[in-house]
């Protein structure tokens, strides 16, 4: 094969493997503590699916969701955020952290078809020494039928670009990654108790590079690049044999 063919193929793979072990090495040096707590919850009101479904709200922090058979609002849907200011200490780039905590009972007489189901969250973070930063997110609520489990669902990977986080000159923005009991158990999909019992759980989320976030979204992977100059490589060392083969 001529070397200029080798140097094709091979060339994009040395320049992929390096990009790989070039990301690896910029570890990022982040480690912060401080506090951060879910400060409001409500039905988005720019949500069309919303339009006309019943609940009650109090403080940002208490619903009341659904048109209950009683009439009496205790049977609905009931989510709380506690307002608790949850510490952490030393976290990293792209770790786990506690953003909010949550208690909700699944009404026993909740009518179907009558909960909203896109809800607003606002959660604060306060880093030791700065100001509170404030990032909003959305979930939705899946109400069961018949008195089965109701179902928690986050977005994929949700990132608010609108608040960005500066910590020792670098800057960062959270990203929610679900909810769970614990950080070793979250999921995007959450899943409450029948109707008539009460679950209390988190939410979590990660601060996340926001120049890296940027070009994560414009720039392929390394991995991605690497195909598409091996196909390139493959399609012009196929048309270098057919121009042999007719000279």
């Amino acid at each position: 094969m001529n070397p200029y063919c080798y140097r094709m193929i091979w060339l994009p793979m040395v320049a992929a493997v390096t990009l790989c072990f070039l990301s690896a090495a910029n570890v990022s040096a982040l480690s912060v503590s401080g506090g951060s707590f879910t400060s409001s919850i409500d039905p988005s009101r720019d949500a069309g699916p919303n339009s006309g479904l019943t609940y009650e709200r109090e403080n940002y922090r208490n619903l009341w969701l659904g048109e209950t058979i009683s009439g009496d609002r205790a049977d609905a849907d009931i989510l709380t955020s506690e307002n608790t200011f949850n510490f952490f200490t030393d976290v990293q780039e792209n770790e786990a952290f506690q953003i909010g905590n949550f208690t909700y009972t699944n009404g026993l007489g909740v009518i179907d078809g009558t909960t909203p189901s896109i809800f607003r969250n606002v959660v604060q973070i306060q880093p030791e020494g700065e100001q509170i930063s404030r990032f909003t997110s959305f979930f939705t609520i899946e109400n069961g039928e018949n008195g089965s489990a109701d179902t928690f669902i986050i977005p994929d990977s949700p990132v608010n670009e609108n608040t960005i986080l500066e910590i020792d000159g670098d800057e960062y923005v959270l990203q929610y990654l679900g909810f769970g009991t614990s950080s070793d158990d979250i999921d995007q999909i959450f899943t409450t108790g029948l109707a008539g019992t009460t679950i209390n759980f988190n939410a979590y989320g990660q601060l996340i590079n926001y120049d890296e976030y940027l070009a994560s979204q414009t720039v392929p992977t390394p991995s991605a690049a690497a195909a598409g100059f091996l196909l390139l490589s493959a399609l012009l060392l196929r048309r270098k044999k057919h121009s042999d083969a007719t000279v």
